[in-house]
């Protein structure tokens, strides 16, 4: 349940923080998966994501687990 300055900084911007909600080490697997993205390549697909389009999960593991 949210507080009533969650639900305001929720409407200000579009999202809030929940610390600690995902384990460090998906964090870590997560960032090296994006880290090793072309996403500048003209639609080439790496690892199952393409800039422009598909689904995250397509990234391979860390996204499934995400």
């Amino acid at each position: 349940m949210l507080d009533a300055l969650q639900e305001y900084l929720f409407d200000l911007r579009g999202y809030i923080i929940i610390p600690n909600a995902l384990e460090p080490d998906l964090v870590a697997n997560l960032n090296s998966a994006l880290d090793s993205i072309d996403f500048w390549a003209d639609w080439e697909c790496k690892g199952g994501l393409r800039k422009g389009g598909s689904q995250i999960f397509e990234g391979g593991e860390p996204f499934e687990n995400l």
